[in-house]
């Protein structure tokens, strides 16, 4: 079971910087040509496909809809998830995606075109969001008191099935 996802980021290019992160699951949108930009970025708590119990069905749908998958984590899924239910309005999408979503989940999003947001979920064990100067991390609470390399910037324990949304913005 995995207890700790962290996602290194460059600040210059966005305050969360889960777009350019080699941790973040990627979405290019529905029939995206390879090097596709990104249009939604996911950084999950968890690898496999274990903890969403419609994963299979929904991955089904997704490719039916000309979604590609690289592999069979629920970041991905999750990702795609999101692009697909999309209405132009980021926090309705995160809101329609967790509804979707059967099982234990957590994860944090940041969008391509809003670049200066941030919004995080999570459906079962706490898990708390940490912002560091160069990373953001979910992780369970037992992590919270262990030593970790630079100050965090912001912690923030995730309710069950609320949202949070963090903008650089206001």
């Amino acid at each position: 079971m995995h207890t700790h996802s962290e996602v290194t980021f460059h600040r210059q290019l966005s305050p969360f910087g889960l777009l350019n992160a080699p941790q973040a699951q990627l979405s290019p949108g529905p029939n995206a040509k390879p090097g596709s930009r990104p249009r939604v970025a996911v950084l999950h708590h968890g690898d496999i496909h274990i903890h969403i119990h419609n994963h299979t069905a929904l991955r089904n749908q997704l490719q039916d809809r000309g979604y590609h998958f690289g592999t069979d984590n629920d970041g991905e899924l999750i990702a795609h998830l999101i692009d697909a239910v999309h209405p132009g309005d980021a926090l309705q999408a995160v809101r329609r995606a967790a509804a979707l979503l059967q099982g234990l989940v957590a994860f944090a999003v940041q969008f391509h075109d809003q670049t200066h947001r941030l919004l995080a979920t999570r459906m079962g064990p706490p898990v708390a969001l940490r912002l560091h100067p160069e990373r953001v991390e979910l992780l369970v609470p037992a992590f919270l008191a262990s030593n970790s390399l630079g100050k965090p910037t912001g912690l923030y324990l995730l309710t069950e099935g609320d949202i949070l949304d963090i903008d650089t913005n206001l």
